[in-house]
């Protein structure tokens, strides 16, 4: 069965993706100047747009079949996206970004899945935990922990593990990316979706039949509309500034 609510929402997600790469490439690779585009509602609308996906990406974790075989191949996706940033873009060159955590991630679920599956008897349990642990993580990049009415700061020494605190979260000195989505705290999300679904999963089926067409078909076509999206803006915008 097709859950079109979910491609509906996941084609939502992808549009304000889309337009948020637009203005940031307008921004940041041909300078104009949007003075809007520079507030704090934004970068949390960005933030929003890329939870909706970690989410629904963790809510397919319990549909996949070949959950092994797509996290690797997302995985080389994101690889694909930094070699093409690095050679064509290099001022805004993106490691870690958002489809190789997804594909890392995926792959973790799948090695992890018999461990997972004994989390269904209480789910609405571990989904706490897990949005409480990604408030907790979300300032890492920052080099603090949210504790409520605290901020925690993190040792330097976390920063000394190369690219592995690059890939958790500590980011070292030399690390740069343009789209940075370590482990820590998005884990925790993308957990949280596979937590959420085990809770929503008993509504009505026909709840989830509900098809929005043109956001339904971008859902359902994300990985590709997501690798062509900003190559195409890219392409578009160079011709248009170098008429």
């Amino acid at each position: 069965m097709r859950y079109h609510l979910l491609d509906a929402l996941r084609g939502l997600a992808l549009i304000g993706m889309i337009i948020y790469h637009f203005c940031y490439d307008l921004t940041e690779i041909f300078q104009v100047s949007l003075a809007w585009f520079q507030g704090t509602g934004i970068h949390y609308w960005q933030q929003l747009n890329c939870a909706v996906f970690i989410i629904i990406s963790g809510i397919c974790v319990h549909f996949s079949r070949h959950l092994l075989r797509r996290g690797i191949l997302i995985s080389l996706w994101g690889g694909v996206i930094s070699i093409f940033t690095a050679v064509f873009i290099p001022e805004e060159q993106i490691i870690l970004g958002i489809l190789t955590f997804l594909g890392i991630m995926m792959i973790f679920c799948a090695f992890l899945k018999p461990l997972l599956n004994h989390t269904k008897k209480e789910p609405l349990f571990f989904l706490a935990v897990a949005l409480l642990d990604f408030y907790i993580f979300y300032s890492l990049p920052q080099d603090y922990l949210n504790f409520f009415f605290w901020q925690i700061s993190i040792p330097e020494s976390w920063h000394n593990l190369g690219a592995v605190s690059n890939l958790l979260g500590f980011k070292t000195e030399q690390f740069s990316s343009a789209d940075y989505f370590p482990l820590l705290p998005w884990s925790f999300l993308f957990l949280s979706g596979y937590f959420l679904w085990a809770m929503i999963a008993k509504c009505p089926p026909q709840f989830f039949q509900c098809r929005i067409v043109f956001l339904s078909f971008l859902g359902r076509h994300s990985l590709l509309v997501y690798l062509l999206h900003q190559p195409v803006i890219y392409a578009l915008l160079s011709t248009y500034f170098a008429l």
